[in-house]
């Protein structure tokens, strides 16, 4: 999203109708990005830990797989990255959709602006973890079949249970039906 580089004035050419458009595209965006590392996690959570484990990626890649989809500490309640960005998220579109329905444009600027930073982090983040599943999809296609034991799996199964349990609902869970996605998707490159 394109956003303006300047803050609400009384000389800004933005108005009402502008912002209630930057919202839109910014909710979009939020629900592609969480389809979009759900999908991720979900496909995390399908490796074999054994491959998990392995030296397919470079340590630091490594890392931010584990530490985006999987919760460190679940008493402690530390969340993932992109977990707490979308959440972070979605409080901060529905401050900025709240002042909009008031007419405080200054305060929807501050919140929209404080969303674009959220969501370029979050595709920052996505476009590594992307890359990252890309070469854990190529090691399991070129490897032999793994076999895990019974016990593996079901910790496998728990780890992606916490993960899924700790994620935010998104408005409507536009994640589940594409097809909404792809009308969202379309209403943005219409705005832009």
């Amino acid at each position: 999203m394109t956003y303006p580089a300047y803050g609400y004035n009384s000389y800004n050419p933005y108005n009402h109708h502008t912002f209630r458009q930057l919202l839109d595209i910014a909710t979009a965006q939020t629900n592609i990005l969480s389809y979009g590392y759900r999908s991720l996690g979900f496909e995390f959570h399908a490796l074999p830990l054994i491959v998990r484990a392995g030296r397919p990626l470079p340590k630091q890649f490594q890392t931010l797989c584990r530490e985006s989809f999987l919760l460190a500490d679940e008493d402690a309640g530390v969340l993932p990255e992109p977990v707490a960005l979308l959440r972070k998220l979605k409080e901060t579109l529905d401050l900025a959709s709240q002042a909009l329905s008031v007419n405080r444009l200054s305060d929807a600027d501050q919140h929209l602006q404080s969303a674009e930073e959220m969501l370029a982090r979050l595709r920052q983040l996505q476009g590594v973890l992307v890359h990252s599943m890309g070469v854990y999809r190529y090691t399991v296609e070129k490897s032999v079949k793994f076999e895990e034991r019974p016990e593996v799996v079901e910790e496998r199964l728990r780890a992606q249970d916490a993960w899924f349990a700790s994620l935010p609902p998104m408005k409507s869970d536009a994640w589940v039906n594409s097809a909404e996605i792809v009308q969202q998707h379309e209403r943005v490159l219409a705005l832009i």
